[in-house]
């Protein structure tokens, strides 16, 4: 369990320096959040390098995972309309968003799915919520490894996010829960990430300003 805290203390580490409003100006956010994916997802698949069955891929995790990310997208985009009703979580949206205008939509989609959405789920599911369960059983390694998944983003100070984290972490830690293999939270995670950022933007639909 030694490595599984001191991966999550570098995770924590990263996240502070990404998000925090002391450090975010100094470090472009799509060049450390990449940095941080690569990073976190490498060693978590060096760590996982002998478990197979957590590779384990099957054709069915395909539509498992499009039609997961679809119905997750329709959850947030519910809720984008539901936030208009509230100015701090307006604001938080619209901070969230901000993030799309220091890069080019190109290389964002390009980063998000075949490299930050992916990495993610390798360490925050495959190595993080795999080896709490096995050591936890799997309820209190799903609990907590969405919690840790959380705390990540609480440099943010945006509650939109934190909460955005909250649900994201129960979501796809319930996918790879019920599966037992990476794959379908994978796919699910990178589609969701491309749509919601780069090509249907939820601001699109619900005007938030």
């Amino acid at each position: 369990m030694k490595t599984v805290w001191g991966l999550l203390a570098v995770a924590i580490v990263f996240w502070f320096f990404i998000f925090s409003p002391w450090t975010q100006s100094f470090i472009p956010f799509w060049a450390g959040m990449s940095i941080a994916a690569f990073t976190l997802g490498q060693c978590s698949l060096f760590a996982s390098r002998k478990e197979k069955k957590l590779f384990e891929f099957k054709a069915g995790h395909i539509l498992i995972g499009l039609a997961s990310a679809a119905m997750f997208y329709l959850f947030f985009l519910a809720g984008g309309f539901a936030v208009k009703l509230f100015s701090f979580a307006d604001r938080g949206v619209q901070d969230i968003y901000a993030i799309r205008g220091q890069t080019p939509l190109g290389l964002i989609a390009i980063a998000l799915f075949f490299l930050i959405g992916p990495a993610e789920e390798f360490f925050w599911r495959g190595f993080i919520q795999y080896r709490l369960s096995k050591r936890y059983g799997d309820r209190a390694g799903f609990l907590a490894a969405a919690f840790f998944y959380s705390i990540g983003h609480i440099w943010s100070f945006n509650f939109m996010l934190i909460f955005a984290a909250v649900i994201c972490g129960l979501f796809w830690g319930y996918i790879f829960n019920r599966y037992k293999s990476i794959w379908p939270a994978v796919i699910s995670h990178a589609v969701w990430d491309v749509t919601i950022f780069v090509l249907l933007p939820i601001t699109t639909f619900t005007n938030l300003s």
